[in-house]
């Protein structure tokens, strides 16, 4: 709940205001409020670093100098308590822990400062095509990018990483492959991304779609661009980020006219294993004693393998309960709070995945198995300092694999002291990314073009 106490702005006099502040973590947040005849009409928050945009409030209510405001979809359920001077609100803003806090006025919102992000003349045309994944009955939307000069004949599909995305695979504000395919299609390459299934103009429900359903959707985004009489069907490959790293090889799986794979930050160890990893990445910063590491490893391999073993959520209500409360009574009280607010809650947090397809598919996922099915060219990138999926293990998997496919027409790649989106990073956690103004640095694209062009010239 938000409290703000000032006069002037409910005592009966119309108001339309923007108000501006900087958090501890060093957010911008803005407050835009209209109070007309004492009453809040308009409340709505901005935080542009965390792509929350004019969301507005779920409450609004004026009662004496004061206003109430409440935005729980963003998880800001805060307490503020202001008083009016006059060109500032200041007072306390209650969010888990009390806060002083002081809103001045402002004149606009401004955007996040993305320098990459494309801007015209373009060098290249981008047309809306919309094609059927017939197995699924739907129909999906995505842009092709043919660049004026389009030498060397390779296309690259786009595929995104996990949840929802539109076909920027815009995160925190970061719209990567609109970087990507202007940075391709600018050099040469043309390119296709789409919106994924259920997000903008593409048909489906995303939420009950699991990676191989996914796949089938980039199988189908191939098969109809292979028709398309402007592009090379022999020469049309997939760059996938994340998730889509692993799709990428799924789609050579089924169709082996894929001209080539590029995996961005994609898995190649058991989904299950990265899935311990992910979760223990939470204690790194702790200083945690050996004994205490060792208790939440031994908690989170035994969880995920009840996950991942079991077919459907009822045969592990007791034994995941149980080890929950085991977990939790070991653990010292001081790291509890990483893993959630209580056992029940941790234990809450495990057994949905049995009730999401997606999870309940992706963790048992070996890409091993679909990497040793590739015989295209296949370019792994990864950042250093990944910490979704880490650099080392993941590009010596992928690398495994596609030796036992006798592959020898791979390059593999780590960046030093790059994130999972690629940026350059300095905490490297995911906060961070919406923090760094660059999208994905300049050398990774630019040797994604190299090794394409590469692949024009013969590899």
């Amino acid at each position: 709940m938000l409290l703000l106490s000032f006069s002037s702005l409910v005592n009966g006099q119309d108001s339309l205001s923007l108000w501006h502040t900087t958090s501890t973590k060093g957010f911008a947040m803005y407050l835009h409020l209209e109070i007309t005849d004492g009453q809040c009409k308009t409340a709505q928050l901005s935080v542009p670093s965390q792509s929350v945009d004019h969301q507005p409030a779920d409450y609004c209510h004026t009662k004496g100098d004061s206003l109430y405001l409440q935005f729980s979809k963003n998880n800001v359920t805060a307490n503020i308590s202001l008083k009016r001077y006059i060109d500032s609100l200041t007072g306390n803003w209650t969010q888990k822990t009390s806060k002083k806090i002081t809103f001045t006025t402002a004149d606009y919102i401004p955007e996040s400062y993305r320098p990459q992000t494309p801007t015209p003349p373009y060098n290249y045309q981008n047309d809306t095509l919309k094609f059927l994944n017939q197995e699924a009955g739907i129909q999906l939307s995505g842009i092709l990018s043919i660049p004026d000069d389009f030498s060397t004949g390779y296309t690259a599909i786009l595929v995104s990483g996990s949840g929802p995305s539109d076909w920027n695979q815009e995160i925190l504000g970061h719209q990567n492959f609109r970087v990507i395919a202007d940075y391709l299609a600018s050099r040469g390459i043309a390119v296709f991304r789409y919106h994924d299934r259920g997000v903008g103009s593409s048909e489906g429900n995303h939420n009950a779609a699991t990676s191989i359903d996914l796949a089938k959707d980039a199988l189908s985004a191939l098969k109809h661009l292979k028709t398309d009489d402007r592009l090379q069907a022999d020469k049309i490959g997939i760059i996938g980020h994340s998730e889509g790293g692993i799709i990428a090889p799924m789609v050579a799986s089924i169709d082996s006219s894929l001209a080539f794979i590029i995996s961005l930050a994609g898995p190649g160890e058991d989904i299950d294993q990265l899935m311990v990893k992910q979760n223990m990445l939470q204690f790194d910063t702790l200083s945690m004693p050996s004994a205490q590491y060792d208790i939440a490893y031994d908690f989170y391999q035994k969880a995920i393998d009840l996950v991942v073993q079991s077919n459907e959520a009822k045969e592990i209500f007791e034994p995941l309960n149980a080890l929950c409360e085991q977990f939790y009574y070991d653990l010292d009280s001081i790291y509890r709070p990483q893993t959630a607010p209580s056992a029940q809650m941790l234990y809450m947090q495990l057994i949905q995945l049995k009730y999401l397809p997606w999870y309940d598919y992706f963790f048992k996922i070996k890409p091993s198995k679909y990497w040793a099915q590739v015989d295209c060219p296949v370019l792994a990138l990864q950042g250093e300092k990944d910490i979704q999926v880490t650099a080392e293990d993941n590009i010596k998997a992928i690398e495994d694999a596609l030796n036992q496919a006798n592959n020898k027409r791979v390059t593999t790649q780590i960046y030093p002291d790059m994130n999972h989106l690629f940026q350059s990073c300095k905490t490297c956690t995911i906060e961070e990314y919406k923090m760094i103004p660059t999208t994905i640095e300049p050398i990774v694209i630019n040797d994604i073009v190299s090794w394409i062009k590469a692949l024009y010239d013969g590899y």
